[in-house]
C-alpha cells in the first residue's frame, strides 16, 4: 500500500464513486473508485488536455474527525438522471479530539443510498491510501502507473 498525506486540494471529484465509512475511533476511512488527481499532486503526470488522472481504487483517510456529515440527492433511477429528494447522514460518534481542525469536502456517488453526495468532513489531518493492484489511468483508460 501506497500512503501519501496532505494535498487534498489537488483531487477532482466529480467522477469519483464513494462507499461508507469505515470509522475507528477518531479515524474515518472513506473508501473510493475513480478519484480523480490533479497538477499539484505528486502522482499526477502532466497530460496535453490538462484533463486529470484516475486512481482505480483508493482509500480517503481523516484522522482527528471531529464531525461528518454527508447531504446526498437521491437520484430516482438506476441511471442517475433525476432526483428524488436528500437524504442527509451525520457519521460517528467519534471519540473526542483535541488540536486543529480543518473543514474538507468531498463529493462523488453513493452505492447505499444511490446519489450523488456532498460530504463534509471536519478532521485534524487527511492521508490518501492505495491499495496494492490499483491504476491510475488517463480519461481514454490508458495506464499511466500500477500499484
Amino acid at each position: 500500500m501506497l500512503a501519501i498525506d496532505n494535498h487534498f486540494d489537488s483531487f477532482y471529484f466529480d467522477s469519483c464513486d464513494l462507499d461508507d465509512p469505515r470509522i475507528d475511533g477518531a479515524k474515518m476511512a472513506v473508501p473510493a473508485q475513480n478519484l480523480g488527481i490533479t497538477a499539484g499532486h505528486p502522482l499526477y503526470r502532466s497530460q496535453p488536455s490538462g484533463s486529470p488522472l484516475y486512481l482505480s481504487k483508493c482509500s480517503l483517510v481523516f484522522t482527528g474527525v471531529r464531525r461528518s456529515c454527508r447531504t446526498i440527492g437521491l437520484y430516482a433511477n438506476a441511471e442517475g438522471k433525476a432526483f428524488a429528494g436528500h437524504q442527509t447522514i451525520t457519521d460517528g460518534p467519534f471519540e473526542p479530539s483535541a488540536g486543529p481542525q480543518r473543514s474538507y469536502v468531498i463529493g462523488g456517488v453513493t452505492r447505499s443510498p444511490f446519489g450523488f453526495a456532498e460530504w463534509e468532513i471536519e478532521a485534524a489531518s487527511f492521508r490518501l491510501e492505495i491499495p496494492e493492484g490499483s491504476t491510475l489511468i488517463t480519461l481514454d483508460n490508458q495506464v499511466v502507473q500500477s500499484f
